[in-house]
């Protein structure tokens, strides 16, 4: 969590006018996860533009076009040195409007207040990584299903 707290801190300097909170496996203390960092900006639709030119000076990209996440609009990708170690940060551009809004939110309290549902997520993302052959976007597709169910 300190890591996702650096990079909130790095971007709220230059984009006073925003909100952004940690979600994902990594928002949860003790769930394992990949490392990633997830992080939603949440923004005013006049906004947005502005808002992706900062991040562009700020170093965050538009994804790899073979990353599974380059289908997703408004996601931003970078690297963050922290204490000697580099870290992977996907961040979500949300419309203030938009239901993904909630939709991460549930799902990130979700993890942290339902233990079964935190073990069988954590179940699903080790079982990913024992089978080691797993290429990302059958990573991304397995795991969007999961979080999809849930959120219905």
């Amino acid at each position: 969590m300190l890591v996702a707290d650096a990079a909130i801190g790095i971007i709220l300097e230059e984009l006073t006018e925003v909100w952004i909170e940690h979600i994902g496996s990594t928002a949860v203390p003790g769930l394992a996860g990949s490392g990633i960092i997830d992080l939603m900006l949440i923004s005013s639709p006049d906004q947005i533009e502005p808002v992706q030119k900062a991040l562009d000076r700020l170093g965050f990209q538009q994804p790899h076009p073979n990353d599974p996440l380059s289908s997703t609009p408004l996601v931003r990708v970078a690297s963050m040195p922290y204490e000697g170690k580099s870290y992977l940060i996907n961040l979500y551009i949300v419309d203030k409007d938009s239901p993904r809004v909630n939709q991460f939110r549930t799902f990130r309290d979700r993890l942290r207040l339902d233990p079964a549902f935190r073990s069988a997520y954590q179940d699903l993302k080790r079982s990913f990584f024992a089978r080691g052959s797993l290429s990302p976007s059958e990573y991304t597709r397995v795991k969007s299903e999961f979080i999809q169910r849930a959120l219905s």
